[in-house]
């Protein structure tokens, strides 16, 4: 209720008004006592010239009675100016205590102001209110907890990277910026393009948002999972496009949400990310079947069987021929798993192979 904040504002006005009122009127009393104190100066100039000549006239000229009117003269005029100089010096002195007056007044208004102010509680974000926790006309002291509201100008989302995943990122943001500028952010995320997607389990259709893996939360790993969490930050939660293939958008729609599916992205949805990071050096496709175990790989090279190990393994995915056969392959960074352009791969029901073998290549029919 602003109506005792307002009637105190208007209060600390009026005093307001009334010390600066009181201040004026000061200062003209000021102004007037510095003219009688002129004044009282010029007079007292007067009694004292008048006391001089008496002084200097012989005893037979003057009688001592019109002496010592002259020096009660003479005193009198002192007496004034030092009456009016002490009256001065009195008024400026109530000038600096009116003054503290204003301003402790002036301080009391803004304090008003604010109170008034506090009044009205305005929200600074964009959001949706999720629990009331107070009904109007309540009373409620300075800090009491009134409502929760729920953003929506912007959605984070929380997920967890691998070291593995965190090193393509260093890896791509390497390629980028300079050692200076890397040492300059030594814990930071390298700023990545997402996309968020989700998967309505009845349909299994993907929905997807853009968003920017914005920070680390926090420094250091996960001591239970050995991962690094991060956040996140999907700038238009309503901004949803809908996904055939989690690789590839098929329909996009405007601002807003579409007929069928999540109409935003809400607090609570399991998703899964995709980071875009651009790739640094060559990448093969090995069939599911022809890694060994310990991620090894036979390979033809010089004349020889070479076992490869280990594989540089990025991802398991599902791949379709041209004849419309679906198969499993392995996604691995060539350079880093010794891989050569010229390698072909073995595959032999022998179980034991040494590596460097002598082996011979067949024609094929």
């Amino acid at each position: 209720d602003p109506t005792d904040y307002e009637l105190e504002i208007q209060r600390l006005t009026t005093q307001l008004v009334e010390a600066a009122a009181s201040i004026e009127e000061l200062e003209v009393e000021i102004s007037n006592t510095g003219e009688l104190i002129e004044l009282s100066n010029e007079d007292l100039v007067l009694q004292k010239r008048e006391l001089a000549r008496m002084s200097n006239l012989s005893i037979g000229v003057v009688t001592e009675s019109e002496l010592d009117r002259a020096k009660q003269a003479e005193l009198a005029a002192r007496n004034t100016l030092a009456v009016l100089k002490n009256q001065e010096h009195l008024q400026k002195t109530r000038r600096n205590r009116l003054n503290a007056v204003r301003k402790l007044v002036d301080i009391q208004l803004k304090k008003a102001e604010l109170d008034l102010d506090r009044t009205h509680v305005t929200a600074l974000i964009n959001g949706v209110i999720v629990e009331d926790l107070v009904e109007e006309g309540d009373y409620v002291q300075k800090g009491t907890l009134l409502v929760t509201l729920e953003d929506t100008s912007a959605v984070e989302v929380k997920c967890s990277l691998r070291m593995d995943e965190l090193y393509w990122l260093w890896r791509s943001k390497s390629q980028q910026d300079s050692a200076t500028d890397q040492a300059a952010r030594p814990y930071e995320i390298p700023q990545t393009s997402v996309t968020v997607i989700y998967e309505l389990p009845q349909s299994h259709i993907r929905y997807a948002w853009s968003g920017q893996l914005s920070r680390f939360d926090g420094i250091g790993l996960d001591e239970r999972t050995r991962t690094a969490p991060c956040r996140v930050i999907v700038d238009d939660p309503l901004a949803v496009t809908m996904l055939e293939d989690p690789l590839r958008a098929t329909a996009s729609t405007p601002s807003g949400g579409i007929a069928i599916g999540p109409p935003a992205l809400v607090r609570g949805m399991y998703v899964s990310l995709q980071i875009h990071v651009a790739t640094v050096g060559d990448f093969v496709r090995i069939p599911e079947e022809f890694v060994r175990p310990g991620k090894a790989l036979w390979v033809a090279r010089n004349g020889e069987l070479r076992v490869i190990r280990p594989l540089r393994l990025i991802e398991l995915v599902n791949v379709t021929t041209s004849e419309g056969e679906t198969s499993r392959v392995w996604i691995a960074d060539a350079a880093a798993s010794n891989l050569l352009p010229d390698d072909k791969v073995i595959i032999t029901p022998l179980t034991a192979v040494t590596d460097k073998m002598q082996i011979r290549l067949e024609a094929t029919p």
